[in-house]
């Protein structure tokens, strides 16, 4: 997966796009349940991090159009605050990855909804083993 972490020179850095494979997977695991971003309710304090930033690392997330932050539950402090988890690192989300991630988590969930309704129908529907119900 590619790095997208803050830098050591603010200045310096740029968002590098997520591969489709890499918004596959992390779609899968946001889904999954195991992703937490900063698109989660009551989340700003999660990312204790991105409240200490600098003016110069607030400008270079600005100047690379990120949208949220984000980093997986295995990741999280041994502390939570407020039932919620903690985390001293984070990765990034510009725009456009948000916004292709969003896509693929609604088709995700849609084909989970769509294989639990058929699987539903298959337990209720009657088989044919010769006899009646």
């Amino acid at each position: 997966m590619t790095d997208t972490t803050a830098p050591e020179k603010p200045a310096d850095w740029t968002y590098t796009r997520k591969t489709p494979a890499e918004l596959e997977t992390l779609a899968w695991d946001c889904v999954a349940g195991k992703v937490f971003g900063t698109w989660e309710p009551n989340s700003e304090m999660s990312f204790l991090i991105l409240r200490l930033l600098d003016h110069e690392h607030i400008t270079s997330l600005k100047r690379n159009n990120i949208a949220q932050a984000y980093e997986y539950l295995d990741k999280a402090g041994e502390r939570s605050v407020n039932g919620m988890p903690s985390f001293l690192s984070c990765h990034y989300l510009d725009r456009h990855d948000w916004s292709e991630l969003l896509k693929r988590c609604v088709e995700i969930e849609n084909i989970q909804r769509q294989r639990a309704g058929a699987a539903h129908q298959a337990e209720a529907s009657p088989t044919d083993k010769g006899t009646t119900p």
